[in-house]
Order: C-alpha cells, then sequence, then structure tokens
C-alpha cells in the first residue's frame, strides 16, 4: 500500500505547495544524507540507511507522479473541445511547414555551377598559397647556403657575438692596464650550447708585443716593473688574473694562451 501524499512531503522535509526546484533539492539533499557509503563498515548502519533511501526515493517519485497527473487533468478539462477541433488544421498547419519546396531545375544547374566555379577558385587560391611557400622556403635554403646570410640570421651566432662582446669588455681594460693600451690584442672563441644558451667551451688566445717590454728598466722609480712582461713570472701572473676576470674554467675544457709576438 503506497503511502499518503501528504506523508511524501513530509518525508521530503518540505511543503505541499513548494516548487519543483525546492522538491528536487531536498531529494538530493536527503539522499546526500542517508547515501550507504557514508557509513563504511557498519552493515547494520548501512542496511538501515538503504532502507532510508529507498522511501526518499518512492516518496519523490509519488509526488512528481501525482502532480503530473495533476497537471494533465487540468489541461484535459480546460482544452478537451478545442483540441478536437484543432486537430486537423494543426496537422495540415504541420505537414505545409515540412514539405520541401520545390527547386526548378535551371535553378539547381546554376546553383551546382556556382558552387563548382567557388571551388575552382578556392583551388587555385590554395595553389598560389602553396606555390609561395615553397618560394620561401628557396629563400630560406639560399639564406642557408650563403655563410655570410647565416651569421646575420643564426641566433646562436648572434648569442656567441654578444657573449664574446662581454668577455671582450671585461679582458681589455684588464690587458691596458697591465702591459699598456696598444701592446696586447686577443682572440676569443666559444661554443654555446643553443637549446640550454650555456657556455661549453672558452678558448682565448693573448698576443703581447715583445719588442714594447725591454728585459730590465733602468730608472729606480719603476723598480716593481723591471720584469718583462714576455718573461715567466710575469705571464703566469697575468694568465691567473685573466683566469679570475674572465671566469675559466680548466674542468670544463677552457683554455688560456698567451704569446709574445711582434707587432
Amino acid at each position: 500500500m503506497k503511502p499518503s501524499i501528504e506523508s511524501c512531503y513530509k518525508l521530503l522535509e518540505v511543503k505541499s505547495d513548494c516548487t519543483s526546484e525546492e522538491l528536487k533539492k531536498a531529494h538530493k539533499e536527503l539522499a546526500q544524507v542517508w547515501h550507504p557509503d557514508r557509513f563504511g563498515t557498519n552493515e547494520a548502519l548501512q542496511k538501515k540507511a538503504l532502507k532510508k533511501i529507498q522511501e526518499i526515493n518512492s516518496a519523490y517519485d509519488q509526488i512528481r507522479e501525482y502532480r503530473s497527473q495533476k497537471v494533465k487533468g487540468k489541461s484535459s478539462k480546460g482544452h478537451q473541445k478545442p483540441e478536437k477541433a484543432e486537430t486537423p488544421a494543426m496537422e495540415g498547419r504541420v505537414s505545409i511547414q515540412l514539405a520541401a519546396p520545390l527547386i526548378p531545375v535551371k535553378f539547381r544547374i546554376l546553383m551546382l555551377a556556382g558552387f563548382g566555379g567557388c571551388l575552382v577558385i578556392l583551388l587555385i587560391l590554395l595553389s598560389q598559397r602553396l606555390f609561395e611557400s615553397g618560394e620561401k622556403q628557396g629563400e630560406l635554403a639560399v639564406i642557408k647556403e650563403n655563410p655570410i646570410n647565416v651569421e646575420i640570421r643564426d641566433e646562436t651566432f648572434v648569442m656567441k657575438q654578444r657573449l664574446k662582446d662581454r668577455l671582450k669588455n671585461k679582458l681589455d681594460p684588464l690587458l691596458s692596464d697591465l702591459v699598456g693600451k696598444e701592446n696586447h690584442a686577443s682572440t676569443i672563441h666559444l661554443e654555446v650550447d643553443a637549446e640550454s644558451k650555456m657556455i661549453l667551451q672558452i678558448k682565448l688566445l693573448i698576443r703581447l708585443n715583445k719588442n714594447a717590454f725591454p728585459d730590465s728598466i733602468q730608472d729606480s722609480e719603476n723598480v716593481e716593473f723591471s720584469q718583462s712582461a714576455c718573461q715567466p713570472s710575469s705571464l703566469d701572473q697575468l694568465k691567473s688574473t685573466i683566469q679570475r676576470v674572465a671566469r675559466l674554467v680548466p674542468s670544463r675544457g677552457d683554455q688560456l694562451e698567451i704569446t709574445c709576438v711582434s707587432f
């Protein structure tokens, strides 16, 4: 025997004049409260929760069925006669709306011709774009073959050049102070990883003008500079200073070579 509709409203804790949204919300909240999974491994509580949620679902379904029958009863009483009179007319209107309009053969041919013309134009435009992209790829290939353009457009080259300039800006003032502005020349070679932009190896070649450094200076005021910059002791001191300033790492494979030549 089904429970009364009043007891169903009471079970769902809502009023009889509540809206459909309020009814749905109350059912959802009670279903979450009495869901059997909430009671873990306690079988007694799970059985009680299962029975309770079945009652909640049954009451919810009964109220919905009751309300739908109530709405159908009102609509059948108020609109019973007009429905009988309007049914044929409504069916006629629906069939007229769904009927496909007849298109003359000439217009169909014109439509097909227009569609074909649009396809031809699209194919022409697509072929032009492909041809232009092919030309650009050819230009890029020529640029790669030209060593001058490679240096201009290669990002790795630009990065190397910036690092070289930065290193040269550190070395030039140092060498000018130690051996004189016109008495040195330096060559820098860098190996850089293009992806990580890390320096893999630094090679420095420092050339000193041996004609500018006499073996001894007789001036008593310059006793501390009496040794030539090309002598071994002076070169060792110069190497250690350059290694520190240029941050050379021997374990990484960095190299430093200082030679004395005639300028």
